[in-house]
């Protein structure tokens, strides 16, 4: 299945390695052009060349095609969290902060385990020690990410 629950390409479907080739990602991306210019304000169609052109480390393009897909749906939160993470790659963690901000005022889910962390870090980087203390106490509830000893070391240093 593709993102939306369709049958990926026959081509592909039988190694997701396959998905994965730069050549497969720039087919996907083309397709998606192609489908935009039939319908220019369909914020999943920027939101999945986003993620193509992630997977393809081309962050420029990425984050121009998630600030797109926010333009269009402000409440396609999934966006606001890859922004943070590419910001917080990039160590620019005010704009992280933001981003995953907006992304827990509309989904408190953590998806991999580590948006509080993250955030939380964010925080500590930013010197908001009361905010970074409130995430990484969100962070150390899930046991089940494995970054409970990471956030309690974290915490340990800040009280």
């Amino acid at each position: 299945m593709d993102f939306d629950g369709g049958e990926l390409d026959p081509d592909v479907s039988g190694d997701w390695r396959e998905v994965l080739k730069p050549e497969s990602l720039l087919k996907s991306i083309r397709e998606l052009e192609g489908e935009i210019r039939w319908n220019p304000v369909d914020a999943e169609l920027y939101f999945q060349i986003g993620v193509f052109y992630g997977c393809l480390k081309d962050d420029e393009n990425a984050v121009k095609a998630y600030h797109t897909a926010l333009e269009l749906d402000p409440e396609m939160h999934q966006a606001n969290y890859l922004l943070g993470e590419h910001f917080f790659g990039k160590k620019k963690y005010w704009d992280a902060a933001m981003e995953f901000g907006h992304y827990v005022c509309g989904e408190p889910d953590d998806p991999d385990g580590t948006l509080y962390l993250k955030f939380g870090i964010a925080c500590l980087r930013l010197g908001q020690i009361k905010d970074a203390r409130r995430h990484l106490e969100k962070a150390r509830l899930d046991k089940a990410s494995g970054r409970v000893g990471i956030a309690n070391k974290l915490l340990s240093r800040i009280t």
